[in-house]
């Protein structure tokens, strides 16, 4: 069976020095029993996004008096642990990536160093309140993020305190 883009099969003719109004090209309607199937329909991307804070109250957690911290660099690994996106926070220290295939992901903040120390980082997800990730013992990077066709996983956060060196 064959099904051409889109349930059309195109088909290209020259006829000659003189072409007709459809510039040679010809277009067929691909029908319901027919013989021909339709390509699967293709898996609506996915998303992944977080902000990294600044612990301005010197707590060691991330809460409501933390500042977003602008300038973070954020790399996104897939399942073989290549690197397939990179990012920096933006002015209100969030990250997203998005046009994601499904499949298995890390997020790895890059600590600014030498200042800078890691917090226990927050594990999002796609349902609010079910985190989905493993924290790496870093707590820079988490690990096994499982991303289905069109989920939209929110909260992956990260938080760094100043030593203040």
């Amino acid at each position: 069976t064959f099904a051409g883009a889109g349930g059309y099969v195109y088909l290209y003719s020259k006829f000659g020095a003189t072409w007709g109004g459809n510039a040679g090209f010809e277009e067929w309607a691909v029908r319901a029993g027919s013989g021909c199937t339709q390509p699967p329909p293709v898996a609506a991307p996915a998303s992944l996004s977080g902000t990294v804070y600044l612990d301005s109250n010197s707590d060691h957690q991330i809460d409501p008096a933390d500042q977003r911290f602008e300038g973070i660099v954020v790399n996104l690994y897939d399942a073989t642990g290549a690197l397939v996106g990179s990012t920096t926070t933006g002015p209100d220290g969030t990250y997203t990536f998005s046009n994601l295939t499904p499949g298995a992901y890390t997020v790895a903040m890059v600590v600014p160093a030498p200042n800078y120390v890691t917090m226990f980082p927050n594990v999002g997800g796609v349902t609010p309140g079910t985190p989905d990730g493993i924290v790496d013992p870093s707590w820079s990077m988490i690990t096994t993020v499982q991303l289905n066709a069109g989920d939209v996983a929110t909260g992956y956060d990260f938080g760094l305190w100043d030593r203040g060196l």
